[in-house]
């Protein structure tokens, strides 16, 4: 039996794929559960770029407090994201180590199908690396506690100067 977290991320997967063939994009999907790539996508030089699909269905209020957000939008997208992998690969880890990421990366939500945002590794490492040294700075500690390499929240607001919805065309 499927648990709704897989359900939603399979959702999420097929209905970006859909949205690439629309697009006119040259995409493969992945099956399974647990891996890094769902999508493959090939440029005009016939080179494949990664992609990771993060759906959600669930929402927040704006609970990291971004001095952008506009309260009439109500409740935003939030999807969890593993810190042990961008804290890996962060400056302030003594013990710092590459890390493989995906090319690319789409958070997409059940609620807003056509609100999907598209980031690179780099971007996205940017805002994760962003919330690794508010965390520091907060708790004035060198290193994260390995108690707090869990799952972290991130949201629509995170991502504020790369939030352009549906940039399909970042993919090439």
């Amino acid at each position: 039996m499927q648990t709704k977290r897989a359900k939603t991320g399979f959702a999420g997967e097929y209905f970006i794929y859909s949205q690439l063939l629309k697009e006119d994009k040259n995409c493969f999907i992945t099956l399974g559960n647990a891996k890094a790539v769902d999508l493959i996508i090939i440029d005009k030089n016939k080179k494949a770029h990664t992609i990771d699909v993060k759906s959600t269905s669930t929402l927040m209020n704006n609970t990291h407090k971004h001095p952008d957000f506009d309260p009439s939008s109500g409740k935003i997208s939030r999807w969890q994201l593993p810190i042990s992998i961008f804290w890996q690969t962060h400056y302030a880890n003594q013990n710092k180590t590459t890390y493989e990421y995906a090319d690319f990366y789409i958070f997409h939500n059940i609620h807003s199908l056509f609100q999907n945002i598209i980031v690179t590794a780099d971007e996205l490492c940017t805002v994760m690396h962003r919330r690794i040294d508010q965390y520091l700075q907060n708790t004035n500690s060198k290193e994260i506690l390995p108690k707090h390499l869990c799952n972290w929240d991130v949201c629509d607001y995170c991502f504020h100067e790369f939030r352009q919805y549906n940039n399909w065309n970042k993919l090439t």
